[in-house]
């Protein structure tokens, strides 16, 4: 069991890093505020090493025993009520956009020294929760106490466990194993990726048609510097992650159904006249893969994968390369190497230098990393355990994250009962809003069909380059 205080070094890295999240769900039935203090409380007396019930002290790196006098207190702070009413939020599953702008307040926010935050209203709930807490397998603990409290149950079910030392135990069993994949390692981090000038900018013009990339309306360019941060929601209807396995039973066996989702949210990109960088996409990849057994529940687990198929809008291509670099361990070997870097001391010279240069230099600006992310939270079976209100197309799930200036535009998935939920946060000036839009709804409302334009795509080009 997770017993210290202070943060692992893999989580130490979001110590310096505002990255908060906030998630809402409904229409379901809510049980009421002090319910859900209730099983917070009772959380703290079954498992008092919990992280979700203890302070988060930066400066120290640790997180703080709350102290028995002040646990009402604490417990007042993190669980608070919600107006959910069509005047606050307004109706989130016909209209997204003030939802998704009360969730980025609360991001801006930030949590202070709080773990998380729930709101609860009548018909749905908040999340908030930063990398500080873990990584989206928190969701878990949402759902777990919401239904604890209409339930009225102990949340033994909630007290976590797992591996204490991860990161060494499953390069033990990844590599120890099976030591010839340190050759594939070394020879996939040996490969150089470049990275084209053209990597900014978006495509204008008129919608093309599906399958049909349009070139660039001027040179690519940022947009205009007025812009924010956009965020839109989109859902598909019942039975779509049926027909996107279905489909990838047929035409990509042997594929993930991962691999296809995000073959088709770059097919469809493509389609709306979306920009798309040529130099590879980013994906978080879940670190537990690589452990037999005993995969923790806590903190973050998670590493950054990137990766250069030879075309994203492919499922083989695409889930070629994701295979080709899970398979060796690229992310589990980046995280070891990032953690190592921690445990390396600055010579006291090296470190003067830097601190003169900082002082009297300004630093270059750099070109940002537009490199879109495509992050599955997958199911959430927790969460479908929920006493909903409304049928699965009905229900809406939203998400909005801090930050999101000069980034590439992410998008989350989450599967509640077969239908699909995701959400693209960007940048506006780099991104237009609508072809973002146009692009989610292509994605949400017929995938096979951007996948098929994708394949005739590729064959006309295939044929024009043999002619």
């Amino acid at each position: 069991m997770f017993r210290w205080n202070d943060f692992p070094r893999r989580d130490r890295f979001w110590l310096e890093v505002e990255s908060t999240f906030a998630v809402a769900t409904g229409p379901a039935e809510m049980p009421s505020v002090e319910a859900v203090r209730a099983v917070v409380r009772h959380l703290a007396a079954i498992d008092p090493a919990s992280r979700f019930t203890r302070r988060i002290d930066a400066v120290r790196g640790a997180r703080v025993p709350i102290p028995f006098a002040r646990r009402e207190r604490f417990l007042s702070a993190v669980v608070v009520g919600l107006d959910d009413s069509p005047a606050a939020v307004g109706e989130p599953a016909e209209d997204s956009g003030p939802l998704l702008a009360r969730l980025a307040e609360i991001c801006e926010e930030g949590l202070g020294d709080l773990p998380f935050r729930i709101f609860v209203g009548q018909r749905c709930s908040f999340f908030v929760f930063s990398h500080l807490l873990g990584d989206y397998t928190c969701l878990k603990f949402w759902a777990g106490v919401l239904r604890h409290a209409l339930e009225g149950s102990r949340p033994v079910d909630l007290v976590e466990g797992g591996t204490r030392y991860p990161l060494p135990r499953a390069l033990g069993e990844t590599y120890g194993r099976r030591p010839a994949l340190l050759r594939g390692l070394a020879a996939s981090m040996r490969e150089q990726h470049g990275v084209p000038a053209s990597r900014l900018g978006f495509l204008g013009g008129e919608q093309s048609e599906v399958g049909e990339r349009r070139p660039a309306r001027a040179a690519a360019g940022p947009r205009s510097a007025a812009g924010g941060v956009g965020r839109l929601v989109e859902r598909s209807k019942a039975g779509y992650m049926a027909a996107l396995r279905e489909w990838r039973d047929l035409y990509a066996p042997g594929v993930s159904v991962n691999s296809v989702l995000f073959a088709a949210t770059i097919a469809a990109s493509d389609a709306a006249g979306l920009a798309r960088p040529d130099d590879g996409v980013h994906l978080p990849c879940d670190l537990r893969r690589y452990l037999r057994a005993g995969a923790p529940d806590f903190g973050n687990f998670v590493e950054r994968l990137t990766i250069w198929p030879d075309d994203p809008s492919s499922p083989e291509s695409l889930g070629a390369e994701l295979r080709r670099a899970t398979e060796v361990g690229q992310p589990l070997a980046r995280h070891a190497i990032q953690i190592a870097k921690t445990w390396l001391p600055q010579p006291r010279e090296a470190a003067a230098v830097q601190t003169t240069a900082a002082v009297q230099t300004t630093p270059a600006p750099t070109s940002p990393d537009l490199r879109p992310w495509l992050v599955s939270w997958g199911r959430v079976p927790e969460l479908e355990r929920l006493r909903w209100l409304a049928p699965p197309e009905g229900r809406f799930f939203a998400n909005a994250r801090s930050g999101g200036k000069d980034e590439g535009i992410s998008f989350i998935y989450v599967d509640l009962e077969g239908v699909l939920h995701v959400r693209a946060q960007f940048d506006e000036r780099h991104h237009d809003p609508a072809l973002v839009s146009q692009a989610l709804s292509l994605l949400c409302t017929d995938p096979i069909k951007v996948l098929d334009g994708g394949s005739r795509r590729r064959t006309r080009s295939g044929e024009a380059g043999v002619a």
